[in-house]
């Protein structure tokens, strides 16, 4: 589980925000709430996020303006648009900001934390950051177990070892358990 992993959400309908930032507590995040772009951005000055999630409607978000923000004060952190109103006008400029997913509302919550969960591993990858989020970590021992468990079998059966192939493949397993076993330490 990520220590101090930290996501703002900022989005106008009050529903949507403590829903979500409820769903995403309940996942291991830490979550701050805003309703608007200069609340979110004042956030943004004043503590560090691994990902934003942001309405595109909101008031003080005229042109991506939190995004364009975010980009500005934190280097790296992903940003997750949300919306109920998808268009051209939205989505060409997301491209050239640190625009992760577009979403479309009504947001199906597993979707929205895998995206969310992928964001925050690729800005930590790019970041050289190897904390995992609190959903990939909760199966990582889960991933480890599985893929010893395979090795195992393959170092049983000594027949299958006649096998080139089945020796490179049983070498790749062991190299990514050994990577991600020291991926949480």
């Amino acid at each position: 589980m990520a220590k101090g992993a930290r996501i703002l959400v900022a989005d106008d309908e009050e529903d949507f925000l403590r829903y979500t930032a409820t769903l995403f507590e309940k996942e291991g995040y830490a979550c701050d709430c805003v309703t608007d772009a200069s609340a979110a951005v004042d956030r943004l000055k004043k503590h560090q996020y691994d990902a934003v999630i942001s309405d595109i409607r909101m008031p003080g978000n005229a042109d991506l303006a939190l995004a364009r923000e975010t980009a500005r004060l934190q280097d790296g952190v992903p940003v997750v648009l949300v919306t109920a109103y998808p268009s051209m006008d939205t989505a060409v400029p997301a491209v050239s900001l640190p625009v992760k997913a577009y979403v479309e509302k009504p947001v199906e919550f597993g979707e929205l934390l895998a995206t969310v969960d992928g964001a925050i591993l690729e800005s930590r990858r790019l970041r050289g950051t190897t904390v995992c989020t609190p959903n990939a970590c909760a199966h990582m021992g889960w991933i480890i177990q599985f893929l010893s468990s395979i090795v195992d079998e393959l170092v049983a059966s000594k027949q299958s070892f006649r096998s080139r192939r089945l020796g490179r493949l049983r070498t790749r397993i062991e190299n990514t358990v050994k990577q991600l076993r020291s991926g949480l330490n």
